[in-house]
């Protein structure tokens, strides 16, 4: 890199890193956990995500009764045609 290149990338690094701090402080972990929105949201994904990976989990069980074709198949295609793959 010449001279010129190397301040320009030295630059973009400094201005890319804005008002983040270098030091570690207490005040800033505190700060972090008595904010209610991590809370909210925590509660929001635990609530999404709970219930998606318990059916993509449980969902071969539940439809291997159902028929003797192989259940992890049939719950392949419930995936496929929820993304527009399957035709």
């Amino acid at each position: 890199m010449t001279e010129e290149e190397r301040m320009e990338v030295e630059r973009r690094l400094k201005a890319d890193r804005g008002s983040l701090a270098d030091e570690f402080n207490l005040k800033y972990a505190k700060d972090a956990l008595s904010d209610w929105k991590i809370y909210v949201h925590m509660l929001i994904t635990i609530g999404i995500y709970t219930p998606l990976y318990s059916i993509s989990l449980f969902l071969p069980t539940l439809v291997s009764p159902l028929c003797f074709y192989s259940s992890s198949n049939l719950t392949k295609i419930q995936y496929c045609q929820t993304h527009g793959l399957y035709r």
